[in-house]
């Protein structure tokens, strides 16, 4: 069975995917949708502007910290006295943990006579 096409090509139906009210409907939310986006960005933006603000004055009062002790530190210079004070209390450290080791140490430990023969 063939078909016969009586429409000249000026007649023929015409395939609308998306007519203008749909295509106005579709561009307005994609405009909208952008809006959203650029808003958002902007909240996010401005946090985070601030949270570097805070961070930098953070980070500025530490450096002063930083330079004052510094400054105290070369102020006060080399201290002799307490030099010799931290070596002694280091040398009596070094004896103490040595006489533990030897106190703690087995072969100082009491061994019953049976085990000597």
């Amino acid at each position: 069975m063939q078909q016969i096409n009586l429409y000249q090509a000026e007649f023929k139906p015409k395939v609308v995917i998306l007519n203008s009210f749909q295509m106005l409907l579709i561009a307005s939310a994609v405009l909208l949708l952008i809006i959203i986006a650029s808003f958002f960005s902007s909240s996010q933006y401005d946090d985070q502007k601030m949270q570097l603000m805070t961070e930098q004055q953070t980070f500025n009062e530490i450096t002063q910290q930083s330079n004052s002790l510094k400054q105290e530190i070369l102020q006060y210079g080399e201290q002799p006295l307490l030099k010799a004070k931290l070596a002694s209390l280091q040398r009596q450290l070094k004896q103490q943990k040595a006489i533990l080791r030897h106190i703690s140490d087995d072969s100082l430990t009491p061994r019953p006579a049976s085990l000597l023969l």
